[in-house]
């Protein structure tokens, strides 16, 4: 892969490049593949967590929140995961205050990675 794009995905995007190559043997096609992936699931995701937000439901806010929390950190998505991380700890103390400001700032870095991933060839 260009270093370019290692660059843009570690700088722009916020994306942990190394320790995400090593957990996947130095594979950058994979890693790839896998931010492609994880941008793909996001709008899904994000769909389940706003609405759970919106309907003040902390238990299933919690739940999609995990997941996004869980997919984030395979992609290495560094901020996008501390923020699921302090959303689902803002939850388990029962309560959802602050989480609409961490949910914008969510939408914010994963808005760049898709700008970031949308510059980037996947190869087969």
């Amino acid at each position: 892969m260009k270093k370019q794009y290692l660059s843009l995905l570690k700088d722009s995007a916020q994306i942990d490049v190394e320790d995400t190559l090593e957990r996947l043997g130095q594979d950058e096609t994979l890693m790839i593949h896998l931010l492609h992936w994880f941008i793909e699931d996001f709008d899904n995701t994000r769909d389940s967590i706003h609405q759970a937000f919106s309907n003040k439901d902390i238990p299933a806010t919690r739940d999609a929140i995990h997941k996004l929390k869980g997919s984030a950190a395979n992609a290495g998505a560094q901020k996008i995961h501390g923020l699921a991380l302090e959303i689902e700890h803002i939850c388990k103390n029962n309560s959802l205050e602050g989480v609409a400001e961490r949910l914008k700032l969510i939408d914010f870095y994963t808005s760049i990675l898709k700008q970031v991933i949308e510059q980037i060839p996947v190869a087969n």
